[in-house]
């Protein structure tokens, strides 16, 4: 899940495109997926991410302050749907929100990444399993 800009273009893109899929099946994966108490599991990256949003990105602070977005606390809650954009990344759980989300449209795309660390007690088999095949890129 990442934002991207088309080579030669000013314009950045305006929402994520992320998909997870097991290998070589190729059996989309939800964030839910990997947690044993599904519930529970998005309520603790919810709460982790709201935090480290509001913590570390000072348009959606400012933002909150001066009431930019009355919605932004729905578009933390902890729904599949606000949580659909992620991606098991080396350093973690990364995810995004589209433009609006969970702030003013002005700040952009907004994006977090939670350590596995944190999350690890929450993860059935299959998410640990999952999360233990994650590398790093291969940069030739």
């Amino acid at each position: 899940s990442v934002a991207s800009q088309y080579p030669g273009s000013a314009t950045v893109s305006e929402s994520w495109i992320g998909v997870t899929a097991q290998v070589p099946s190729g059996s989309l994966i939800s964030l839910t997926d990997l947690f044993a108490d599904a519930p529970r599991g998005l309520s603790a990256v919810a709460s982790v991410v709201r935090s480290q949003v509001l913590a570390n990105n000072q348009c959606v602070a400012r933002d909150r302050a001066i009431g930019g977005n009355a919605d932004s606390d729905a578009g933390f809650a902890a729904t599949t749907d606000n949580y659909r954009h992620f991606a098991l990344t080396a350093s973690g759980l990364a995810v995004g929100f589209p433009k609006g989300q969970v702030s003013s449209r002005s700040c952009g795309l907004i994006e977090t990444t939670v350590s596995w660390q944190t999350l690890r007690p929450f993860f059935n088999g299959s998410g640990a399993l999952l999360v233990a095949g994650v590398r790093r890129p291969i940069v030739a």
